[in-house]
This record gives structure tokens, C-alpha cells and sequence, in this order.
């Protein structure tokens, strides 16, 4: 980070000696919702990160990010995000769940954005899908009948009340934490 904020200060200082040199910010602009891929519904607070997919130059082919660097925290169905990327006309980026939502499992796929701003405004929006904990209980005589009207309680480790229910075939629960 020291050496992209040096890099910056000089490109400030060059600003003054240089007239036909223009100091480009670009902006991405990033629309991510992380949604359950089983009952299709938007899971809050997922973290993902925006990566360089590549090695990174600026305009003047300084090294600005090395390929796979972190470049933002971008937490999912917030408000779109903004990434500034200073005097970078291309390159490709990629974004990657880096947490998971509690009861489903982390999306490990990386999603490529192609940036060139020569084109344009540049604003994606990535749909990440997760696979919620799915857990199917049922009560079943010795020849293997489900059993109707048994009333089945499920609490966690602290005893506190998951679900209950009364049997007659398959009970599904889904995005249940899974403890260690």
C-alpha cells in the first residue's frame, strides 16, 4: 500500500510539469448479491473480495497490484460499491467469496471482470450462489413406514428450540449452523 500512495503523490507532482498528461481515476462500480441456491433467497453480509486477476499496471507500466492481491472487502447486498483504480486504462479482475453466512457452504468460483475503461463506465453485477446446510429428518417404524403424529423436537447444542414439528413424512430443514 506504501508504494501505491508514493506512486500516487508523484503522479500529483508530475500533474504540475507535465500539460498534456491527465490523471485518470477510474471507477468500478460492483452490484454483488450472494442468494440461496436452493430457496432463492438473498443471504445479507456475505464478504467477498475484489482481486487483481492479473499483474496490474498503470498508465506509466508501474506495477500497481501483483496478481491474486487483495484490492477491496466488498460485502455482499450492501449498497453498490465503488472501486477507484488510479491511472489503470485495463486489466482483468476477479471477484471471490472470502466468508461464508452461517448455515451454507462458501462459493469457492472466481468471477472475471475484464476492465477497459477506454469504453466507458464500468459496472458489473455478480450473483454468487450458496449451498445451504440441508438436513432431512423423518420417524420410521422397524420395517422402515414413516410414522404419523409423533411430535419431534430438534434443539441445538445449548438446548435452546430449533424446530419442532409433527411427523408424518420427511421434515427438511435448511441453513442450519453447522457446529464443530
Amino acid at each position: 500500500m506504501q508504494y501505491q500512495d508514493i506512486h500516487i503523490e508523484e503522479k500529483l507532482d508530475s500533474w504540475q510539469y507535465f500539460e498534456n498528461i491527465l490523471l485518470m481515476k477510474q471507477i468500478i462500480t460492483i452490484d454483488l448479491n450472494v442468494i440461496d441456491n436452493y430457496q432463492n433467497i438473498i443471504i445479507n453480509g456475505v464478504h467477498c473480495g475484489l482481486f487483481a486477476g492479473e499483474d496490474i499496471y498503470d498508465m506509466n507500466h508501474c506495477l500497481v497490484y501483483f496478481k491474486d492481491d487483495l484490492i477491496m472487502d466488498i460485502e455482499s447486498n450492501s449498497d453498490k460499491w465503488k472501486v477507484p483504480l488510479l491511472n489503470i486504462n485495463e486489466g482483468t479482475f476477479y471477484i471471490q467469496q472470502i466468508d461464508t453466512a452461517e448455515g451454507y457452504f462458501g462459493n469457492t468460483e472466481q468471477f472475471y471482470l475484464n476492465v477497459n475503461f477506454k469504453i466507458g463506465l464500468v459496472n458489473f453485477h455478480v450473483l454468487i450462489e450458496n449451498q445451504p446446510t440441508i438436513l432431512e429428518i423423518s420417524k420410521k417404524d422397524e420395517i422402515g413406514r414413516f410414522v404419523k403424529g409423533a411430535w419431534l423436537v430438534l434443539k441445538d447444542e445449548k438446548g435452546e428450540l430449533v424446530d419442532e414439528w409433527i411427523s408424518e413424512r420427511e421434515h427438511i430443514l435448511y441453513s442450519l449452523v453447522i457446529s464443530s
